[in-house]
């Protein structure tokens, strides 16, 4: 076996000697760490069951609430099948997953999940009930 091929081995070995003895002095204080930001972070995913009464470009009104939705918001239908934002029918009942924001803007929803769209009493010409909801943006702000 050469010289260098030895050296190599020593190198690698001893790296690899420096990562367990970093990980056994640092371990249980990230893990510990790691924990306690996992719970911070869940304490601050809410959900809120309510009715989506208003929707516009990067943003949703519920009856009690703002939300601000990004592209990276998962918009689900009544099936679980994933939705743009544009065919979020309004008005709806959904499930908004958000985390808590510390600014005084709008809470940024995670996930909209719609349990039940409203449907009025009507019926088209092929006999199909017609769905007060609509996928259009919002005319106006709700009062």
């Amino acid at each position: 076996m050469g010289y260098e091929k030895r050296k190599s081995i020593l190198r690698g070995a001893l790296i690899l000697l420096g990562f367990l003895l970093v990980a056994a002095f640092v371990g249980p204080q990230g893990a510990e760490a790691s924990s306690e930001w996992s719970e911070r972070l869940s304490s601050d995913l809410k959900s809120v069951f309510s009715v989506i009464r208003w929707k516009g470009p990067g943003k949703i009104l519920t009856r009690d609430m703002e939300f601000g939705v990004s592209p990276a918001t998962r918009i689900l239908d009544m099936k679980g099948k994933r939705i743009s934002l544009r065919r979020l029918p309004v008005p709806c009942k959904a499930e908004v997953r958000y985390r808590l924001s510390s600014r005084t803007g709008p809470h940024m929803a995670l996930e909209i999940r719609v349990h039940e769209i409203p449907r009025s009493a009507g019926l088209t010409k092929g006999g199909r009930l017609i769905h007060r909801s609509s996928t259009r943006w919002s005319e106006e702000l709700p009062e």
